[in-house]
């Protein structure tokens, strides 16, 4: 759908972003889902959905249920229930396959997009190989204070504009980075 080995791959990719803003990885996305439900849908019987991104255009028509990982931190806090309108729009039962906010300082904002951008990834890496990984500990490039009240605010007032919106269903992400160091 976008090329790249993986997912840093894809990421990395100086035409992703580009590609994501025009709209480009719809096409073959649904391409992709309606290929997937078509071979699903004879085996299992339940209902499906996609967990998507907000900015993907799915074809809701392939789903019972309409999914979307959707974040009210940072520069879409004050449109965040405006951007799941067209969701409500298609009819069917809308659920945020994910949502929520990091334990820490600043989670609530542009931070909780960033997280993980304290950890120096070339400590990760070599963490992350058998036998070194043993000898090399995980190092961060600057300490950012837990704040578990706030992630608790947030996910309160979260939940409880999602259900005034009229929001079927919800999931927390649990923020349980076991790679991702904090301090």
């Amino acid at each position: 759908i976008v090329p790249g080995r993986d997912f840093m791959a894809r990421m990395k990719n100086p035409s992703f972003w580009a590609t994501v803003k025009e709209g480009g990885h719809n096409t073959p996305l649904n391409a992709f889902l309606r290929r997937a439900t078509a071979a699903i849908r004879p085996v299992y019987h339940g209902p499906l959905t996609y967990a998507s991104l907000i900015w993907e255009a799915v074809d809701w028509g392939l789903f019972d249920i309409v999914g979307v990982d959707h974040y009210r931190g940072g520069p879409i806090k004050d449109r965040y229930v405006e951007m799941l309108e067209p969701l409500f729009a298609t009819g069917k039962p809308v659920v945020i396959t994910e949502f929520g906010t990091p334990s820490c300082e600043g989670g609530d904002g542009a931070l909780a997009t960033s997280l993980g951008d304290n950890a120096d990834w070339r400590f990760l890496l070599l963490h992350s190989l058998p036998l070194v990984g043993r000898f090399v500990r995980p190092r961060v490039t600057r300490v950012i204070p837990r704040d578990e009240e706030l992630q608790a605010r947030e996910l309160r007032e979260t939940l409880a504009i999602q259900d005034a919106a009229g929001v079927d269903g919800a999931f927390v992400s649990t923020f349980v980075y076991p790679i991702k160091p904090y301090d």
